[in-house]
């Protein structure tokens, strides 16, 4: 029997900007190491589980772009 598939529905800007991303992928918007991003920015990184922490896409997008030169 065939599963049935996942209807993409886009989120209300609101809804999208509290999403839950990896510190990595959030270290990889900022453009800077992760060890950087934990030292500057440890008061966004949340703990969910005991080893699985997450930062919110609209802290990460509060901080801005990397630079280029």
């Amino acid at each position: 029997m065939a599963r049935p598939r996942k209807v993409n529905i886009p989120l209300p800007e609101a809804v999208a900007l509290r999403r839950q991303i990896s510190v990595q992928e959030a270290c990889t918007m900022v453009g800077v190491h992760e060890d950087t991003f934990r030292k500057h920015y440890s008061h966004l990184i949340k703990r969910v589980g005991p080893r699985l922490q997450r930062v919110a896409l609209g802290d990460v997008l509060a901080i801005g772009q990397p630079k280029t030169a």
